[in-house]
Order: structure tokens, then C-alpha cells, then sequence
């Protein structure tokens, strides 16, 4: 950034990639970025004192040696995404965000996420489609041995009473269990009914979860780190999700760090190398 006052030589970093690959960065692994984080964070271009206001505004040089387009965060083209919106403007405003969405299957299966979200929300912002194309490359990355039907929670207020969590999954064989389970808090419920489903050793050991955007309507994102210790299994895989409902992005986040768990089961018992997607084992 500042070739007269160091000798760097030219590089072949395209910075307008850092973006896209810090959020999908952050999804694969569980870590979040922390907003005031330089760069990427959700706060690099912010600016709320009137002096820093009045100086980006008259020279945006002044506090910014990068520039928001430089590092991806294109400025947007006026058009408000909704449940409404097409393919085209859809696609349009994903290569603008950086995402090549070229082949056809792996076009319509980001829009048919993208109206799934849209369907719950007002508007849809840069936040939620970054959302949206992590839940696509994790759903390619995972197999999905195990399937997450449909989680139902009765929660009662503090001192009211424990949380009830049905949990309905498909398994590796195609049959549909339905399962109930009792615990203080909903999450921990869903969790142990989902636990008593699929059977497998493994210890929850990190649970983070963060809102995408802004808004009573944000979706939530959630990332889980289980600890495997069956032979043939052994470490630590990760999960993610994300939706309108944190209960339900918290059992796809479980479910898929299951799912990357099992496979490396599988791997072991067929006598193979274990093999994990980019979305497992760490």
C-alpha cells in the first residue's frame, strides 16, 4: 500500500478475494471474525466521529489506505434483494460479492437457498448472501449420512421448567427416528436428542453463535467443535449453520459435525486412509 515509503515488490495477492475467503475462512472453521478486526472485520469502513465522517467524505485517503472495493466489499448497484427478487439480479450482485456463480447446478442451488432465507427476511444484505454461499459449499463439502428432518422445542422461562426437544432424523440406512429429550436449556435438549439418535462418542467441546447482519430478523450463524475418541475417529471436526431460527441453525451445525465424525468412521472401517472434507476434521 505504500510503495514510496517501502521496498516492496509487486505480488500477485488479488486483494478483491480477501473478503470472500476471510468469511468462508471463518465459517470452515468456527472462528469469527471480530469486528474491528483490520480489513475484513465488520467495522474496518466504519466511521462514527463526525471528524472522521468529515474526512472521509472530503478525501477518503484520510483514514482509508484501502479502499472497501479493494478488498471485495463492492458498493451496491441500488437494487434491494427480496423474496421477490430473480435469478439474474441474484446472480449479478453474487459476482459483484466475488462468488463466480457460472455452472448452472451450482447456481440454482444457491438461489434456492437464497429465496429459502428470503422467505423469512425483509431484505436480504451482503452479510446473509456470504451466509447463504457458506451454507452451499457446506452442504457440498459434507456427506450427509445423517439427515436433520425437523427440530421442535417447548421452552419454558427461567425458574417455569426444563426445555422438551423432538427430533426428527433420517438414518445412513433411510429410516426416520423420531426422538424426544429433557434438559434445562432447548439447545442442550435438541443436542441430546440428537445424541440418542446417532449413537457416536463425542464431546461438544466449543459452541459460538453470531447474527449475520442486522435486525430482529438477522440470521443466525452457529459453529460447533465435537471431540471424537472412537478408533478411526479421533480429533476434532467441525460444524456450522445458519438460519432464521438459532435452534434450528444449531442443530445443522451439530448434524454436520456428526456427519464429518462419521465419515471418518466409515473411512476407518473400510480400511482406507481417513479422508475428511475441508468442512471436518481440523
Amino acid at each position: 500500500m505504500h510503495p514510496d515509503k517501502f521496498p516492496v515488490t509487486v505480488t500477485n495477492i488479488e486483494t478483491t478475494e480477501l473478503t470472500t475467503i476471510s468469511n468462508t475462512v471463518a465459517s470452515l472453521t468456527g472462528m469469527a471474525v471480530q469486528r474491528n478486526k483490520a480489513i475484513v472485520g465488520a467495522n474496518a469502513f466504519s466511521h462514527e466521529s463526525g471528524i472522521h465522517q468529515d474526512g472521509v467524505l472530503k478525501h477518503q485517503a484520510t483514514y482509508e489506505i484501502m479502499t472497501p472495493e479493494s478488498v471485495g466489499l463492492n458498493n451496491h448497484d441500488g437494487m434491494v434483494l427480496g423474496k421477490l427478487s430473480g435469478r439474474h439480479a441474484f446472480k449479478n450482485r453474487m459476482i459483484a460479492l466475488g462468488y463466480d456463480l457460472e455452472d448452472d447446478d451450482e447456481l440454482k442451488r444457491t438461489f434456492v437457498r437464497f429465496k429459502q432465507v428470503a422467505d423469512s427476511k425483509n431484505s436480504i444484505t451482503d452479510g446473509d448472501l456470504h451466509a447463504i454461499y457458506r451454507d452451499v459449499i457446506r452442504a457440498e463439502a459434507i456427506t450427509e449420512h445423517w439427515k436433520l428432518n425437523s427440530v421442535s422445542v417447548v421452552s419454558g422461562s427461567a425458574g417455569m421448567g426444563s426445555s422438551t426437544a423432538t427430533v426428527a432424523m433420517t438414518t445412513p440406512d433411510g429410516d426416520i427416528i423420531i426422538n424426544p429429550a429433557v434438559s434445562t436449556g432447548p439447545i442442550d435438549a435438541i443436542y441430546q436428542a440428537i445424541d440418542d439418535i446417532v449413537k457416536i462418542d463425542a464431546t461438544l467441546k466449543d459452541y459460538r453463535i453470531g447474527a449475520v447482519g442486522g435486525g430482529s430478523d438477522a440470521l443466525g450463524e452457529v459453529s460447533v467443535l465435537i471431540e471424537g475418541s472412537e478408533t478411526g475417529a479421533e480429533g476434532i471436526f467441525s460444524g456450522s449453520g445458519s438460519d432464521g431460527d438459532v435452534l434450528q441453525a444449531s442443530a445443522i451445525a451439530y448434524v454436520n459435525a456428526i456427519n464429518s465424525l462419521y465419515s471418518a468412521q466409515m473411512s476407518s472401517a473400510a480400511g482406507g486412509d481417513t479422508v475428511i472434507s475441508k468442512a471436518g476434521l481440523l
